[in-house]
């Protein structure tokens, strides 16, 4: 699969060599991704698109770093499969936003306690990652 051709709008996690995401990244832009590169999370690639809408976001770690792949799409899947889980985070999020539109540091220490139970209660929903799971492969780790 091409790194830049067809990558699936709700991408949020893939496996690619991080440097091979590096390379990527003016190919990216150029077709309107934000590169942010690890931003806050050591050997993730974080990628977004939308402007303040945010209407895409990808998440690239590498093949190994099944610890960070397994948690966000445990989280992903949660929140697809449970309606009130989704609705409470969406609020709190429209509350931050509101209440932090400039802060970003604001807005992201008060999602902290909420994301950490989600991600403890989607991790116990979840089980192992498995074969065939929605992780999607380009290169090497």
């Amino acid at each position: 699969m091409p790194l830049c051709r067809g990558w699936p709008r709700d991408a949020p996690a893939g496996a690619i060599a991080p440097a091979a995401a590096d390379a990527a990244a003016p190919a990216l832009e150029a077709l309107g991704y934000e590169y942010l590169g690890e931003f806050g999370i050591p050997g993730r690639r974080y990628l977004r698109k939308g402007g303040d809408e945010r209407t895409h976001q990808v998440h690239i770690f590498a093949a190994s770093d099944t610890a960070n792949i397994r948690r966000h799409l445990a989280v992903r899947d949660y929140l697809r499969a449970h309606p009130a889980a989704r609705d409470a985070y969406a609020a709190l999020k429209r509350r931050l936003a509101a209440a932090h539109p400039w802060d970003i540091e604001a807005y992201c220490d008060g999602k902290d306690a909420f994301v950490r139970a989600l991600e403890a209660e989607a991790l116990a929903a979840a089980g192992p990652l498995r074969d065939g799971d929605a992780v999607w492969y380009t290169g090497d780790t």
